[in-house]
């Protein structure tokens, strides 16, 4: 036990010496990410493609609503996400 804790406090230490002093050192400001200068602005080149659909929602459209009905238990949300589309339930 002596010898583990003794191994600790010379891990901490070597820890508190190697970050330089920096783990007390006061920031003038919110920390730059060192990442900063590898980034390049990007931007996309996409158009959206995605089917739109209209409310009230006829729910014999709705893909792999028979196999999702049972297990997330949508018996009483159906109403709800037939007029309102994506909802959300508690688990």
């Amino acid at each position: 036990m002596k010898r583990d804790l003794s191994f600790r406090s010379i891990a901490l230490v070597l820890v508190l010496v190697l970050a330089g002093g920096q783990v007390w050192a006061k920031r003038t400001g919110p920390a730059k990410p060192s990442f900063l200068k590898y980034y390049q602005p990007f931007e996309p080149n996409i158009t959206a493609n995605a089917p739109g659909y209209t409310l009230p929602l006829d729910l014999s459209t709705v893909v792999n609503l028979d196999q999702v009905r049972g297990l997330l238990g949508l018996a009483g949300v159906e109403d709800l996400i037939s007029r309102t589309g994506p909802s959300g339930i508690n688990p």
